[in-house]
């Protein structure tokens, strides 16, 4: 069975036939994330679940880390229900692409007993406009690339148009 939406701690689980005729186990809900989508580019819109943090906690911070030991706070004072449950939207911040951390504590949980979530980073370009005439300069955005990456080349209908373009410590 799938353990429903419950609080942190000790959970008495029974099988019974009858009112005297039954066996019990005990399972300790724990607190962790999950995140409605797995992989994108910067600036994707996701949705991170917290499930079984403390009944009603509060002052629960969301992290959503760059690298390894960087983070950046995405949400603050965030409170969950009396099922220990709260859902947090946000944007991908600017990072390098691949996998990323995502983390919370409150006032009872704390960061290294909440079971992370992640973000793979995919790279992902804009255009400052989305027609024009030839010979005109358009402007790409780029993100989600490798940290400080010195190999990225712009290809036009398949030719090579600019090479050697470096990404910045934010891919």
């Amino acid at each position: 069975f799938e353990v429903p939406e419950s609080y942190t701690g000790p959970h008495k689980v029974r099988a019974q036939i009858s009112s005297t005729f039954y066996a019990d186990a005990d399972f300790t809900v724990e607190p962790g994330l999950t995140v409605s989508l797995k992989k994108g580019p910067v600036g994707t819109n996701v949705t991170v679940e917290g499930h079984g943090f403390a009944e009603d906690e509060k002052d629960i911070e969301l992290r959503y880390y760059l690298d390894s030991t960087n983070y950046q706070t995405i949400a603050e004072n965030i409170e969950a229900d009396e099922d220990g449950w709260w859902k947090k939207s946000f944007p991908i911040p600017a990072s390098a692409k691949g996998s990323h951390k995502i983390d919370a504590k409150g006032e009872v949980s704390t960061l290294s007993q909440v079971k992370d979530a992640t973000f793979e980073v995919a790279p992902g370009i804009s255009l400052d406009k989305s027609s024009g005439s030839v010979g005109e300069n358009i402007t790409m955005t780029g993100n989600g690339f490798y940290a400080n990456d010195t190999h990225i080349t712009i290809l036009f209908a398949g030719q090579e148009v600019e090479t050697d373009i470096r990404a910045d410590a934010k891919g």
